[in-house]
């Protein structure tokens, strides 16, 4: 499934911002999530935002405007939405009817964002979490094969997630080890950028299978060159 914007949705964006509005004064377009724009939808808008008619606003959403390309960025009026305090998120996810524990749980799984907290929590998110991390686990023990893995992380809709969750598994990772082994840290780092890429791809029509099937394979890899070494040249398992 395509999840990517693309190029003929920013433009009948742009034709209806032409128009003159029916009611009102004003018209208000939201595009969430914005870095979903693929490259060449980017460089549709960018004639749009160069040319603002009056009364017309564009509100790109994205919780990573980084991915966004420059030339977009230097044309919008950047505003930022912090996170609230932890305790003020508390409080929220309690009143929405989760327990402090798995409030507490899921904030943290969700690196203090209480909106992916609860979404988890009532959609089952922060059990997929521990099913990937399990399923790292298991790939790198050699107790499951790259290519059955790929496979069942692409049966359904929740792939994006899994990488997702994958890529802060990892991150929590890299910061466990810190500076004591820098050789593994940059393979953790190397492979939390290569599981982003992966994410991206996933929006696009490249099949989804192939693209987890060389990311879980590269996961293997550093994880096994990543284990130390006993006598007579095996690793330890």
């Amino acid at each position: 499934m395509r999840t990517e914007i693309v190029i003929e949705q920013i433009r009948d964006i742009s034709q209806k911002l032409a128009l003159t509005p029916q009611y009102g004064v004003a018209q208000v377009v939201v595009v969430d999530p914005a870095d979903a724009i693929n490259r060449a939808a980017c460089n549709a808008l960018l004639k749009t935002l160069e040319e603002p008619a009056p009364g017309r606003y564009l509100w790109l959403i994205s919780a990573d405007p980084a991915r966004l390309p420059a030339t977009i960025r230097s044309r919008c009026q950047r505003l930022e939405f912090n996170l609230p305090p932890q305790e003020e998120a508390l409080r929220w996810l309690v009143a929405c009817g989760h327990t402090e524990a798995a409030a507490g749980e899921a904030l943290a799984a969700a690196r203090g964002h209480p909106g992916d907290a609860d979404t988890w929590l009532r959609e089952g998110g922060l059990t997929l979490r521990r099913e990937v991390d399990a399923d790292l686990d298991r790939l790198q023990r050699g107790e499951i094969g790259v290519a059955d893995l790929a496979r069942r992380w692409a049966e359904d809709e929740q792939a994006p997630l899994r990488l997702r969750h994958a890529a802060d598994l990892v991150l929590d990772r890299a910061r466990g080890i810190g500076l004591t082994d820098p050789a593994r840290l940059h393979k953790l780092a190397s492979w939390f950028d290569a599981a982003n890429r992966t994410r991206d791809l996933l929006r696009t029509t490249v099949r989804a299978d192939l693209a987890l099937t060389d990311l879980l394979y590269a996961w293997r890899a550093a994880e096994r060159e990543a284990r130390p070494a006993v006598p007579g040249g095996r690793t330890r398992a």
